[in-house]
């Protein structure tokens, strides 16, 4: 019995420096994205934008993200398409901040914004279609740390759902970008 309370003293005595790990607070990403975007006819369109993201690490291995994207594809006279999102939720660290390479993954929830302008042709005045939906996005990348403040997205790779005008669409979205580090806990 004594070696067994032994034991356990000496695991409740290792927690608090266990706990006191040092793990960035927030992290702020930014960069390119390229997002393939399914159209009702099933056929895949590639659309270039960007990225930004911020995420509160509450522990050392999940933290609470916020992402935002935007894409575009000027398809002439067939108009040119916007999307947007804005998107929250877990974002996990199965081997944690303490890496020179750190692995994530995420599921994200929110709203996402379609717009498609098409020109003035042929004597036919210039219109607007949009939509708003619920989207969702699952996925996870890669980050290498370069210094204490900064790091590089090496990747990262989405699939998403949306839901524009009825019909659900695929969405798949490869990221780069920047990412800075600040706050410690």
């Amino acid at each position: 019995m004594k070696k067994l309370f032994g034991i356990l003293a000496f695991g409740v005595l290792l927690i608090p420096p266990a706990m006191a790990q040092n793990t960035r607070a927030i992290d702020l990403s930014g960069g390119y994205s390229l997002r393939l975007y399914t159209l009702p006819d099933y056929a895949r369109v590639g659309m270039n934008g960007w990225y930004g993201s911020a995420n509160y690490n509450i522990f050392r291995w999940l933290g609470a993200a916020a992402e935002v994207t935007g894409a575009y594809r000027n398809n002439g006279t067939n108009g040119n398409t916007s999307i947007y999102t804005a998107l929250v939720g877990p974002q996990f660290y199965p081997f944690g901040h303490q890496h020179k390479l750190t692995i994530f993954g995420h599921i994200l929830a929110g709203e996402a914004y379609y717009r498609v302008h098409y020109p003035a042709f042929g004597g036919f005045p210039p219109m607007t279609n949009s939509d708003s939906r619920f989207s969702w996005e699952a996925g996870g990348g890669v980050e290498m740390t370069r210094s204490t403040r900064w790091g590089i997205r090496l990747f990262e790779l989405d699939y998403g759902r949306t839901h524009f005008f009825g019909p659900a669409q695929n969405n798949y979205r490869l990221s780069i970008g920047f990412v800075y580090h600040f706050g410690g806990k």
